[in-house]
């Protein structure tokens, strides 16, 4: 049997008044133009 402990915390970030996002004939890749957050899990002993 193997037990397992962990903690966690939630994070909420908010942006006002950003623009709306809509495709245009010189946008190619939409994707490209949205924003993005990326998360490194880092271990502490």
């Amino acid at each position: 049997m193997m037990n397992v402990s962990a903690r966690s915390t939630q994070y909420r970030w908010v942006a006002f008044d950003v623009p709306g996002l809509k495709q245009e004939s010189h946008t190619d890749n939409i994707q490209n133009y949205l924003s993005t957050m990326f998360f490194e899990l880092a271990f502490e002993d």
